[in-house]
C-alpha cells in the first residue's frame, strides 16, 4: 500500500516571552513541544534570521501567526506590549503565568495557564488548548476556574498547603470524629461567570487513611471509592458567581478513630475543580 501524507500548510504559533535563560526549558520542552504534539510548528522571535528591525520583525510575524501564545511571568514590558499589539489585532493569544498574582487588572478577564513552574503541566494543558484553537478557529474558550480563588477555614487553597484544624480541637477528640470545614469559592475578578459547567469534588488519598483513622461518611452520604484507592467524596457546583463574590458550602466529615491525639500532622487531601476546559487538582493538607 503506498503511504499517503499530510501536505497541507501546519498553523504557525508565534510565542512571546521573556528572553532569559530560565525560560529555554520552558519553552522548548513546555511550549514548543506542546505546539509541535498539537500539529502545528511554533517559533519565537531569537529563532529566526531576518534582516529587518527586530520589531517590525515581531510585528511581521504577530500579524502572520495563527495562534499567540505570550508568556505574561513576572510582568516583563515587552511581551505586555507585545501581547497588546497581538489584541489589537484581534489574534488568538493563549496566555501562560508561573504566577497568577502576575496576572494584572486589565487581563483578569482573559484566561491563563497558571503552570507554576511544572514543565509537564504547561505541555499538556497548553497542548489540547493549541488543539481546540486550531480545530475550532471560529470559537473562543474561556476558563475562568485559572482566575477564581478557593478557601478552606479562610485559609487559600494552593498545592501543598495546609489547612489546621486545631483551634476545634479535633487533635484531642478519641473515638468518632466530626466537624464542619467551610469550602468557598471567590470570584475576583468584575464579571459575572456562569459557572454552571465547573463542579468542585474532595478526595480523600490514601495516605488520609491510617491504622488509627477509618474513613466513615461526608455530609450523610457514603463516599465513592475510586479504583485507586482513593475515596470520592461530595461533589458541589455554584451556577453562577457573581463580580467580586463568595460562595460557601459546608462539608460535613465523619470518621472513627481508636485515637487521633498527639502531635498534629497533615493528612492529604485533593480538590479536584472539572469543567468543559478539562480536569485540575490541587493537592493539599489538613492538619491535625
Amino acid at each position: 500500500m503506498q503511504a499517503t501524507y499530510d501536505t497541507r500548510p501546519r498553523k504557525f504559533v508565534f510565542t512571546l516571552m521573556p528572553f532569559s535563560e530560565a525560560f529555554d526549558d520552558i519553552y522548548k520542552l513546555g511550549i514548543k513541544s506542546a505546539c509541535e504534539s498539537a500539529g502545528s510548528y511554533c517559533e519565537r522571535i531569537d529563532e529566526q534570521i531576518f534582516n529587518e528591525n527586530i520589531l517590525l520583525r515581531l510585528y511581521n510575524q504577530i500579524n502572520k501567526a495563527d495562534l499567540i501564545v505570550s508568556d505574561m511571568t513576572g510582568r516583563n514590558p515587552n511581551v505586555f506590549y507585545e501581547t497588546g499589539y497581538a489584541h489589537a489585532l484581534n489574534k488568538k493569544v493563549i496566555l501562560l503565568t508561573q504566577v497568577a498574582d502576575d496576572i494584572p487588572f486589565d487581563l483578569k478577564h482573559y484566561p491563563h495557564i497558571v503552570y507554576s513552574g511544572k514543565i509537564a503541566f504547561l505541555k499538556d494543558e497548553l497542548q489540547r488548548r493549541v488543539q481546540w484553537y486550531l480545530d475550532q478557529p471560529d470559537q473562543v474558550i474561556r476558563d475562568w476556574t485559572s482566575l477564581l480563588k478557593y478557601y478552606m477555614r479562610r485559609k487559600l487553597i494552593e498545592n501543598d498547603s495546609d489547612i489546621p484544624l486545631e483551634s476545634d480541637g479535633v487533635a484531642k477528640l478519641e473515638g468518632d470524629a466530626r466537624f464542619q470545614l467551610d469550602f468557598t469559592v471567590h470570584n475576583p475578578t468584575f464579571h459575572f461567570i456562569d459557572a454552571a459547567s465547573i463542579y468542585y469534588s474532595f478526595i480523600v488519598t490514601e495516605e488520609f487513611l491510617t491504622d488509627e483513622i477509618v474513613f466513615s461518611h461526608i455530609a450523610d452520604r457514603p463516599p465513592i471509592q475510586l479504583p485507586n484507592g482513593n475515596w470520592l467524596l461530595e461533589t458541589i457546583n455554584f451556577p453562577r458567581l457573581i463580580p467580586q463574590g463568595w460562595e460557601s458550602h459546608a462539608l460535613d466529615l465523619h470518621w472513627s478513630s481508636r485515637s487521633i491525639a498527639g502531635e498534629a500532622r497533615p493528612h492529604p487531601m485533593v480538590l479536584r475543580i472539572t469543567s468543559e476546559n478539562g480536569v485540575k487538582d490541587i493537592r493539599f493538607n489538613l492538619v491535625f
